[in-house]
């Protein structure tokens, strides 16, 4: 376990071992002012990032030995994500200026830069938007939904992506890459522009290039990547779940007696089931592959 600790104006990080709770090392660094601690997936390198005032990001040793630091740009926000990938090959680092930057765990430069343009060219890239168009009339004591909703391909050449302008006079503004999922295989890699709150950005990680979008009529809520398989959960605060796999996407809609909007999602560690909450209620959705 690691623990981040200030103390005179400086920072410090303590590693416990968990099973005696005895301090194996504690040694300071060289942050501004330390904002998160990430261990890589092997339990043998610390990444720290500093303050979202300063793009800085920084690999220790458990002994306290500074490994290597990284910078992409200075004098602007900085860091807003961190995620490692499962195999810990590569490190991603989502920023305030819409990117994401994956690092390789050798020698901890860029292989690749994520960029969210607000016009994706469609050649090679599956665009799949959210159609409420379809609306069945049926009977709700039956318990099935009145309306239903379905991905709709985009055939377009040029995709255009909803984007919001944030407001500069409020602080934490929604902009840049707010969320970074790997895949369980580390083959794909979800992302969340935060001023583009309505898409979500599925990177294939071999070929370092974008795979799919799925725009929604809503802000996205959570993304949820199935622990045993590459399918990918979506929610975004109503009724239905969102879900996408290499073989392509569709739209479940939750049959309750009661209204249901969907928060938040953890998946079973077999991926055979996942749970869904709301505000007040909560249920489990049992997928199965055919």
């Amino acid at each position: 376990m690691a623990v981040a600790e200030r103390k005179e104006c400086k920072d410090f990080v303590s590693v416990f071992l968990c099973s005696q709770w005895e301090m194996v090392s504690h040694f300071s660094v060289d942050t501004k002012d330390l904002a998160g601690v990430s261990w890589s997936p092997n339990g043998g390198m610390l990444c720290l990032q500093d303050s979202l005032l300063y793009y800085n990001v920084l690999l220790y040793s458990m002994d306290g030995r500074c490994v290597a630091t990284y910078s992409a740009y200075e004098n602007a926000l900085g860091v807003k994500s961190l995620a490692w990938s499962p195999t810990g090959q590569f490190l991603a680092v989502g920023s305030y200026d819409q990117r994401v930057r994956l690092l390789n765990h050798i020698t901890w430069k860029t292989v690749a830069e994520l960029k969210h343009p607000s016009d994706v060219l469609s050649t090679g890239v599956l665009a799949y938007k959210e159609d409420r168009s379809t609306a069945l009339k049926s009977d709700i004591s039956s318990g099935v939904s009145s309306h239903q909703t379905k991905y709709k391909t985009i055939t377009e050449p040029s995709v255009a992506i909803p984007s919001n302008k944030p407001d500069p006079e409020k602080p934490h503004p929604k902009l840049g890459v707010g969320a970074i999922k790997f895949s369980c295989d580390s083959q794909y890699l979800a992302t969340l522009n935060d001023n583009m709150p309505t898409a979500v950005w599925i990177w294939n990680v071999k070929t370092f290039k974008l795979n799919s979008v799925l725009l929604h009529c809503s802000p996205v809520q959570e993304l949820c990547w199935d622990p045993a398989s590459a399918r990918l959960a979506v929610c975004t605060g109503n009724d239905k779940l969102y879900v996408w796999s290499p073989a392509g996407c569709l739209i479940v809609s939750m049959c309750t007696s009661t209204p249901f909007s969907i928060l938040k999602m953890h998946w079973h560690p077999s991926g055979s089931a996942l749970l869904l909450i709301g505000a007040q209620h909560f249920c489990v959705c049992y997928l199965q592959d055919e």
